[in-house]
């Protein structure tokens, strides 16, 4: 009763997963993250040169540390790819309130600094980044709100 054919067992792999990596790669590439990465670059760089100041004004400064951490969050949210796990929150909606809500802080906070630079060379710099942080809050705002009003865009309805 021995058989002289060798034994080769054959394995099947049940249906390979395909998984998506933890962080998207491209979207620091995409407009969107090259506005965001300016965003938190001119914060910083705003909120750096009033606080050297001894005299600083502390609503610029925390209102530019503030907005600074937020563009963070949102560009570390899109970074590890969570709107597309999440889909109960409507990412473009919210993405326009915090622009929208940014814009008039920054924008605030830069004309409150305009009004008390007392001719220090630093608020001045200060300011000017203040203000272009406000453009640039302005222009992500409008990029939210054509992702908003684009059909595709809608988060999937859950059944």
């Amino acid at each position: 009763m021995s058989s002289n054919a060798a034994y080769s067992p054959t394995t099947t792999s049940p249906n390979p997963v395909q998984t998506e990596p933890l962080y998207d790669k491209v979207y620091p590439k995409t407009t969107n993250g090259l506005v965001k990465i300016v965003q938190m670059v001119l914060l910083m760089i705003a909120f750096l040169c009033v606080a050297t100041h001894a005299f600083g004004n502390t609503y610029f400064q925390s209102a530019m540390i503030w907005w600074f951490f937020m563009a963070l969050i949102f560009f570390l949210l899109y970074f590890f790819r969570v709107p597309k796990r999440v889909t109960f929150i409507h990412w473009p909606l919210t993405e326009l309130i915090f622009y929208v809500i940014g814009t008039i802080f920054v924008l605030t906070a830069s004309i409150t600094l305009a009004a008390n630079t007392g001719g220090y060379a630093v608020f001045i710099v200060g300011l000017i980044f203040g203000f272009m942080a406000t453009v640039a809050f302005t222009y992500n705002g409008w990029l939210a709100f054509s992702m908003w009003r684009t059909p595709s865009s809608q988060p999937a309805a859950t059944v």
